[in-house]
């Protein structure tokens, strides 16, 4: 029986380690990718919890100023890096409701695929003690 050259055996040991550090390079890669768009998402989650609070914002800015004026229309109210705006209207034949339509925004990291946008809508009743919240409910 013959044996293998020591050239022999080095030669596979090569090819052996070329294959492993391409598969462990593939699984770094893969790695580097998903991490990457978890983090994209965490930062788009963010955003989007930001959003919410700003529209949040946006409707009690909106009651304190209904309260002060009932026959205020909106406006926009910043918070911070995220901002918020509101429309009101008034439903016709009860001039004690109003409907508040605001929405909020946040930039997240400045693009596109980042920022976020919720909008709320709530029912008022005006009357003693401020306005009241009737409904409420996020869109889609």
């Amino acid at each position: 029986m013959r044996r293998p050259s020591a050239r022999g055996e080095r030669g596979f040991t090569l090819l052996l380690l070329l294959a492993l550090v391409l598969v462990a390079s593939t699984v770094f890669a893969s790695a580097m990718g998903r991490m990457q768009v978890l983090a994209r998402e965490r930062v788009r989650s963010r955003a989007s919890e930001r959003a919410f609070w700003a529209a949040q914002g946006a409707l009690e800015r909106a009651r304190v100023a209904l309260a002060a004026d009932p026959g205020w229309r909106g406006g926009a109210v910043a918070l911070g890096e995220s901002r918020g705006e509101v429309e009101v209207g008034t439903p016709e034949g009860d001039p004690s409701v109003r409907t508040l339509r605001a929405r909020g925004f946040d930039p997240g990291l400045g693009t596109e695929a980042t920022a976020a946008r919720r909008t709320l809508v709530a029912v008022l009743r005006l009357g003693p003690g401020g306005p009241r919240v009737a409904a409420w409910r996020e869109e889609p």
